[in-house]
């Protein structure tokens, strides 16, 4: 008899597998009853952005630091009605980088059946806020940011063993989602999540009504970061749905692609690999749904991490820039690194961007030395 009973559970549980419709397994990842009901646009007036990033200002890692960092200030200049903040965790490394910094608020953070009281700080950045998500109160969560710079900005192997990359992304997250619910007792806000790391903040709407923007940064890495359904168990009990307990493994860019009132890429390049090839890792029903998500390419805003030479400026006729090339040539004349010649006016070549093979600093330099060679 028992082996009948187990034979079929066992049934069951293959027709549940087989007959579960995987498409719509991002938005069933959650209880539906929770969502907050939206809210009219054309009533909606939004005072604050709040960007969620692990990078920005003197924490960059790589080009998303550097982006973030440029959009905070550009938004900062240009939009002002609103306000324009940013949330990155506290590292260690960065209370000798910023003096300034003042207590704004402790946001109560619920882990499986733990409270963590975590501080949140605030720093004034020019024209932004920049607020710091501190460390929990408890082991293992009192050690979360540790870096002593910059590149350890992803975590130190040997703390690893303590805390995972996983855990402190989720911590992250949760402090996020808990720090935006204070803001929005304030203010109308727009979150700007960047990367699928921070994807699940768009959670955030299953509390309270907020426009979600999500920024694809990577396809690559967006689409490949999954975390395990046991850890999401652990940070976000109140919110799992008990259908997809089989499952193992969930994709958070699927999530914060699905819960987005709009997409943002950094290129156009992006934009088309997010309809085409960097999804073809995936399922059939889930590259469907990507592509039934943005197929409206007016959901998918461009914001080009490049020098825009087409409008509104042409940035090699700029004057600003015009003569801040002057200024550099002249201070590396007086620093003996160029000869006095070179303030003649000839044709310099400026590379932009990290010196690395995925950049494309191998063909800078194979194509300085095929300039250098056809001068001689």
């Amino acid at each position: 008899m028992a082996g009948v009973r187990l034979m079929v559970i066992y049934i069951l549980i293959i027709l549940n597998i087989l007959y579960t419709n995987y498409t719509s397994v991002p938005i069933e990842f959650l209880v539906r009853h929770n969502f907050v009901n939206r809210v009219d646009m054309a009533l909606y007036k939004p005072k604050l952005v709040l960007h969620i990033s692990k990078e920005y200002g003197k924490a960059k890692f790589g080009g998303m630091g550097t982006l973030i960092t440029a959009l905070a200030n550009a938004q900062s200049l240009d939009a002002s009605n609103l306000k324009i903040s940013v949330l990155i965790p506290f590292y260690s490394f960065l209370k000798i980088r910023y003096t300034d910094i003042s207590l704004e608020c402790h946001v109560n953070v619920n882990i499986s059946y733990t409270t963590l009281s975590v501080p949140i700080w605030r720093i004034k950045d020019g024209d932004v806020v920049l607020f710091l998500a501190g460390q929990g109160n408890k082991f293992p969560f009192n050690i979360s940011y540790y870096a002593s710079n910059e590149n350890e900005i992803y975590g130190d192997p040997e703390k690893q063993i303590y805390l995972s990359n996983d855990w402190k992304d989720l911590f992250f997250v949760k402090t996020a989602i808990e720090f935006a619910k204070v803001l929005g007792k304030q203010y109308n806000l727009i979150i700007n999540a960047h990367g699928s790391t921070n994807a699940l903040v768009g959670l955030i709407k299953y509390y309270m009504w907020v426009p979600f923007v999500y920024t694809v940064h990577d396809c690559t890495f967006e689409f490949d970061y999954s975390l395990a359904i046991q850890d999401l168990r652990i940070f976000f009990k109140d919110l799992i749905n008990p259908r997809i307990w089989f499952l193992s493994q969930f994709k958070p860019s699927i999530f914060g692609l699905s819960h987005a009132n709009t997409i943002t890429t950094v290129s156009t390049d992006t934009q088309r690999r997010l309809l085409d090839d960097a999804v073809n890792s995936f399922t059939f029903n889930i590259r469907h749904m990507i592509k039934k998500i943005a197929n409206s390419l007016e959901k998918v805003v461009v914001i080009p991490n490049r020098l825009e030479t087409r409008y509104p400026i042409k940035p090699f006729e700029f004057f600003k820039i015009f003569h801040i090339r002057k200024s550099i040539r002249e201070y590396l004349v007086h620093i003996s690194v160029m000869p006095k010649e070179s303030l003649r006016n000839e044709v310099w070549m400026l590379f932009v961007g990290r010196i690395s093979k995925d950049k494309g600093a191998d063909h800078f330099f194979g194509l300085i030395k095929r300039i250098a060679q056809h001068n001689e």
